[in-house]
């Protein structure tokens, strides 16, 4: 015949149950959290391209999201710069791109996701208050982070919620 667990018996298996559930969900926070951080990444850098100046079209083709972990090394898909300066945008955006992914890897953040434009004019271009545009207007990157900031906690929220705290 099974011995009844005491008071105390009960209270210490019933708490050891609860911290290994801790142990397994803080174990899945910084990947959950990095997702989320990610699609909230690329969601600014929508927003940011969609109010970005068009002229040819190389701001809005510079514009990138790098975050740390995976290969540093990795081949970067190259947007397809038009122009006389095409050249020079080209090694401008793989530069700054393996710079973000560099600087996230060493962040003593994590994870870290970065938004941006490569382009060596884009803060020319984005604090200009006094250009008009036919397309786009200045403070794109702000703006589109404004847009984006009222459903932000929630986005990378979603991702850390219970259903994935779950094992089998």
């Amino acid at each position: 015949m099974a011995k009844a667990l005491s008071a105390y018996e009960r209270h210490v298996k019933g708490l050891n149950h609860v911290l290994a559930g801790l142990q397994r969900m803080a174990a899945t926070l910084p990947k959950l959290s990095k997702k989320g951080l990610i699609r909230l990444g690329l969601l600014i850098q929508r927003e940011a391209m969609l109010r970005t100046p068009i002229d040819l079209g190389n701001l809005r083709s510079s514009a990138y999201t790098a975050w740390s972990g995976g290969d540093i090394n990795k081949s970067i898909t190259m947007p397809n710069f038009k122009g006389g300066q095409a050249g020079q945008l080209s090694m401008s955006h793989e530069k700054t791109i393996m710079e973000a992914k560099q600087n996230a890897a060493t962040s003593i953040f994590n994870p870290v996701v970065e938004v941006g434009f490569s382009a060596y004019y884009a803060v020319f271009v984005h604090e200009n208050l006094e250009a008009r545009h036919k397309v786009g207007e200045s403070k794109y990157l702000q703006k589109a982070i404004s847009h984006v900031a009222p459903s932000a906690l929630a986005l990378v929220a979603d991702d850390m919620s219970p259903r994935y705290w779950r094992t089998a």
